[in-house]
């Protein structure tokens, strides 16, 4: 039964309406005369098979739904630490721009620039 105080997510959603598409038949709805139409039991046979096709599509989506979203948080998480990173490294070589060369070319000395960049 349905929590009608939180609602569903959409793989919930999907398995729940997977679960009761068995429960959906013809068989009983189209019987009648065998020399009626295409026999006593009409439809119901390809309904059945088409039944058991949606059910196993409606599965098989919420598997993508549920396994697709885990896929894009994974994908936002490398973004972000790829971004951290990025500005971690930004934030070392600004630092060692900061510093400047340690060269002063104003004043009679021959300098050389000897540091190490990050």
């Amino acid at each position: 039964m349905a929590d009608y105080h939180r609602p569903l997510s959409l793989t919930d959603g999907l398995g729940q309406a997977a679960r009761r598409i068995p429960a959906v038949s013809m068989k009983m709805a189209v019987l009648r005369d065998g020399h009626i139409g295409i026999g006593e039991r009409g439809p119901s046979d390809p309904f059945g098979e088409m039944r058991i096709l949606l059910e196993e599509l409606v599965r098989d989506l919420s598997w993508d739904v549920k396994n697709g979203a885990q896929d894009l948080k994974l994908a936002v998480q490398a973004i972000v630490d790829q971004d951290a990173a990025a500005q971690r490294e930004w934030d070392d070589f600004g630092s060692f721009l900061d510093q400047g060369s340690g060269i002063d070319p104003w004043n009679d000395e021959h300098e050389r620039d000897t540091r190490e960049r990050p």
